[in-house]
């Protein structure tokens, strides 16, 4: 008896399926191509968040993802002892080599901006206490903004405020 629903609901779709004109079931066919034509052309975008860890040496001083406000700052002191900073982030990885770039700005200047190219997308780009001293110069004891960018994140991924005291 549990079948006979179906069997019921299976001769109801072949009777109205029998009765309706050709001109309908042409009209259903072509629907039905145009919706699939059209969504094999729809734009993937990724399903990946981008994560990202900014690290002094080996301790971690600010993380986040791609949807956190911006906000947290690190203030570096020119007596600390440390030998790198380095910013680990983590997203989409993209085949083949690929430009990355960390931007330094200080009220929508732009300041520098470090370059380079890595074999893996999930490479951490590593600046050493020198090249970061060098980098911020003059505009120490500054606020720089710092934003992250390569060819998934064209518009820019803003990490953060780093602050280099001399004091």
């Amino acid at each position: 008896m549990k079948n006979s629903g179906l069997l019921i609901i299976s001769v109801k779709v072949k009777y109205y399926i029998a009765f309706v004109s050709i001109s309908m079931k042409i009209k259903l066919l072509l629907l039905l191509l145009s919706c699939c034509a059209f969504s094999s052309f729809a734009r993937v975008g990724n399903d990946t968040i981008t994560n990202w860890q900014l690290l002094i040496d080996n301790k971690v001083v600010l993380k986040g993802h791609e949807f956190k406000q911006v906000g947290d700052t690190i203030i570096i002191n020119t007596k600390d002892d440390f030998r790198q900073l380095q910013l680990n982030i983590y997203g989409c990885a993209v085949r083949g080599n690929t430009r990355r770039k960390l931007l330094f700005t200080h009220n929508g200047k732009l300041i520098f901006t470090y370059i380079k190219e890595f074999k893996s997308s999930n490479d951490p780009i590593i600046i050493s206490r020198e090249q970061l001293l060098n980098i911020v110069g003059p505009d120490i004891n500054k606020p720089l903004t710092l934003e992250f960018a390569d060819g998934e994140e064209s518009n820019g991924l803003v990490l953060g405020t780093l602050v280099i005291k001399t004091q």
